[in-house]
């Protein structure tokens, strides 16, 4: 990916909110999961049908392909013996009974359930698929190793205290963490590099695919940037491609590398995937175009969960948190979801990992407060201190005596999938609900140069 210097977005704060209710943004929720068949599993079919708002866009956490399956929202459904309405019914299908999926057959399924086989209508049905094609990501393994293979020789660790680590878990593949970590650590970039990348990207692009149907603009940019770092920023940047300098990341003329860019990161996502989509924000600072975002409400929901709220409050792809862990300096880290695995989450985000690099990893969620070392009770605004340099060393020290055994503590979502689902729903609006939602979100539309 090559590509010129941008202007960079600056930070956007956290903001305090009323909590958000759990649901998935959706325009027609019931018929966007009856539609594309497939769901984030059933809790979460069960939560978005109960929950679902008229007017409400969508993007929701959905997996679609066949494994397993349930009703949707009737109470039974005809089970036939043959994939059309007019063959022989052989059974009816009742709430809350799950089938195993044998097949797809245009408008049905194939099923299995107790004594009974047969054909239920596709639109009935919400299902889940156990996991990704193995023979797809054999084929991804096999390009992984051809490109670890062709990239350069590594360099030191960068990783200081506070920087956010990488994280790891089982959701993606040894490979990929693996080719992510080696292609983070080279100190020099060329089309060696370029194509270990691509390999990463596409992977990426097909796990969304795979398991969500869609995702928002904001991943498909950063998914660009998954193992650029500080390291081989001059190298990049010096042959003409995608590099960290975009976001603030690269290392100062003492070699050290440059600190505090993971909400950059982010914002920048946002800014570069709109012009991507032909639009720009019409504010005079960047700041006031994020916040107004976060101030916003989708379908009468607010865009914003913070403090408590935001501990255990489902994730959705593209949302923006702000996270603290164990060591992390004032504010903790800053992410962009990708996938809400239930007890963790995968996430992408800038300055993390040993190469202080653009890197996609999982944590672990505490859904309550910290251990506070010394005793007493937890105190969350004694974590984001930061107007002068003393308050931040402060927060800074306060965190250090919290134990978040391992795992992170999500306090700050800003629903950004939510936002992105809206602004992609603009081109099918009639011009008068267009200009309310470009005007809403104070953006313009841009011609987009190919």
């Amino acid at each position: 990916m090559k590509e010129a210097a941008e202007p960079q977005a600056t930070v956007a704060p956290a903001l305090p909110a009323a909590a958000r209710s759990a649901v998935a943004p959706g325009s027609g929720a019931v018929g966007l999961v009856l539609g594309m068949q497939s769901t984030h599993g059933n809790a979460y079919v069960s939560r978005l049908l109960a929950q679902q708002r008229a007017g409400v866009l969508g993007r929701m956490p959905i997996r679609r392909g066949a494994g397993h399956g349930s009703l949707a929202e009737a109470d039974s459904a005809q089970v036939f013996e043959q994939p059309n309405e007019s063959s022989k019914v052989v059974g009816q299908l009742a709430k809350g009974k799950t089938v195993d999926l044998t097949s797809d057959d245009g408008g049905f399924y194939g099923v299995v359930f107790d004594a009974t086989k047969g054909y239920v209508k596709s639109s009935e049905l919400a299902t889940a698929i156990d996991e990704l094609p193995a023979a797809k990501d054999a084929e991804f393994a096999a390009r992984a190793k051809t490109a670890s293979d062709a990239i350069g020789a590594a360099g030191k660790a960068l990783r200081g205290t506070g920087t956010a680590p990488a994280g790891s878990g089982g959701a993606l593949p040894d490979w990929f963490r693996q080719l992510q970590y080696k292609l983070s650590m080279v100190t020099t970039w060329a089309k060696e590099e370029e194509d270990a990348q691509q390999v990463l990207d596409d992977y990426m692009t097909f796990y969304m695919e795979a398991w969500h149907g869609d995702m928002p603009a904001s991943l498909k940019f950063l998914f660009q940037f998954a193992g650029r770092s500080s390291i081989n920023q001059a190298g990049a940047a010096k042959g003409g491609f995608g590099n960290v300098g975009k976001f603030g990341g690269g290392l100062n003329d003492k070699g050290k590398p440059n600190p505090n860019w993971c909400t950059q990161t982010s914002s920048s996502a946002i800014v570069n995937a709109l012009r991507d989509m032909g639009y720009a924000p019409t504010t005079p600072k960047i700041e006031q175009f994020l916040n107004n975002i976060a101030f916003q409400k989708v379908g009468g929901a607010p865009n914003t969960v913070s403090g408590a709220a935001a501990y255990s409050a489902p994730l959705y792809p593209g949302d923006q948190v702000m996270y603290l862990f164990d060591g992390c300096q004032y504010g903790g880290h800053t992410v962009t979801v990708v996938d809400d695995l239930g007890a963790s989450f995968l996430h992408i985000s800038g300055n993390t990992g040993d190469a202080i690099a653009v890197g996609i990893g999982e944590a672990k969620r505490l859904t309550n407060d910290p251990k506070v070392k010394s005793g007493g009770s937890f105190k969350l605004a004694e974590c984001n201190k930061v107007a002068t340099k003393e308050e931040r060393d402060a927060s800074t020290a306060y965190i250090g005596g919290l134990d978040f055994g391992g795992k992170v503590l999500t306090y700050s979502i800003i629903r950004d999938s939510a936002f992105f689902a809206e602004i992609e729903s603009i081109p099918e609006l009639p011009e008068e609900d267009q200009n309310k939602l470009l005007n809403k979100y104070k953006l313009k539309r841009i011609t987009v140069s190919t």
